[in-house]
């Protein structure tokens, strides 16, 4: 049995976080999230074990539009349509997952996933760097990303950690990302504007 991180605990993490979130996020959708993906590292999801669940998920979705194809059915053209984007869907996710995979790195999936939850709920990814190098970077995802970090994986890294977290790996998987947004609820073109 899995054990979450009690009440007060999980409170204060949620209370550091909601001033970081966005102007107009859904808060609900945002405190589910972010508890998912806690659980995730707790249950130590893997990418491949992902990508293995969309793989199955596009097999057994090209299964039912071959058994469509032999009825004889005025419907049945619009539902094998509808299936084969979703097979389409599950194929693209799971290589967005073996891409994830690649990056030999201890949660970033979850890093990602953190990313593409504050994507979202609308915000920014852009990081500015001041001149003199002893100077934090900043962007209004920096804070977010250490609160959330600090609910997640119970520590928070630095500035220049997070930048170079978005702004090396995190923008190439991106770009493949938003043709699937991952179970996310978010406007595509709006990502694609702000990154």
């Amino acid at each position: 049995m899995r054990y979450g991180p009690p009440a007060e605990l999980a409170e204060q993490w949620w209370q550091a976080i909601e001033p970081t979130l966005p102007a107009g996020a859904d808060r609900g959708f945002a405190h589910k999230r972010i508890e998912e993906i806690r659980a995730s590292v707790v249950d130590k999801t893997s990418p491949q074990r992902l990508r293995k669940q969309c793989q199955e998920a596009a097999k057994h979705y090209d299964q039912a539009i071959r058994a469509l194809r032999k009825i004889k059915n005025d419907q049945a053209p619009a539902e094998i349509e509808r299936i084969t984007h979703l097979s389409a869907v599950e194929k693209e996710r799971g290589e967005v997952y073996r891409q994830i995979a690649k990056v030999r790195r201890a949660h970033f999936l979850q890093q990602c996933e953190l990313l593409w939850l504050w994507q979202s709920l609308g915000g920014d990814l852009s990081i500015t760097t001041p001149d003199k190098g002893a100077l934090d970077p900043r962007g209004a995802v920096i804070p977010f990303f250490q609160a959330a970090s600090r609910a997640v994986f119970d520590k928070s890294p630095a500035a220049f950690r997070i930048r170079n977290l978005v702004q090396r790996d995190f923008r190439r998987l991106n770009e493949h990302h938003l043709t699937v947004t991952i179970g996310l609820r978010a406007d595509t073109e709006v990502i694609k504007a702000k990154t």
